[in-house]
């Protein structure tokens, strides 16, 4: 009865040390049989276990790298999306240049216009002037071709 004390004995150190691949071969249907077949089923239960937790580690890891691939395509989007922000920010800020640029140049376009009307005004009161005086000029040298004639007459 005492001979497969030794053997579990070796068995259970292995399975203690962390090696779950040793298994009792014990064929009695007595008491030892019974505690053989319970360590062997503990062992298998380890085994199961231990099975599952490496299959939970794999699924966490699989969801570790998904989640990873995720957050960078998320900081990339993030990236993407500052970079149009900026893009927008200086295309405002080139169109408030341009808008200044404008303004100043309609600014120098309404002086330059109000410039051309005062001269536009002073030109047509010149001509104007002229136009008396030349009427004048005119109804002298009337004058004056008459009293020729006159002057030609009386010779005559």
């Amino acid at each position: 009865m005492l001979k497969p004390i030794p053997k579990m004995m070796s068995v259970l150190k292995q399975l203690a040390s962390g090696d779950l691949t040793p298994r009792l071969h014990i064929q009695s249907k007595d008491e030892m049989g019974q505690v053989a077949t319970s360590i062997n089923t503990m062992a298998d239960s380890f085994t199961e276990t231990i099975h599952h937790v490496h299959q939970s580690v794999d699924t966490l890891a699989a969801s570790s790298q998904q989640l990873t691939a995720v957050s960078e395509d998320s900081s990339q989007f993030s990236n993407h999306v500052v970079e149009s922000a900026q893009e927008i920010v200086k295309g405002a800020e080139m169109q408030k240049e341009t808008t200044e640029q404008t303004y100043v140049a309609m600014e120098e376009m309404a002086i330059g216009v109000q410039k051309v009307a005062e001269s536009a005004t002073s030109v047509s009161e010149q001509t104007s002037t002229s136009a008396e005086e030349a009427s004048q000029g005119y109804n002298e040298i009337q004058h004056a071709i008459e009293q020729m004639e006159h002057v030609k007459d009386t010779v005559g």
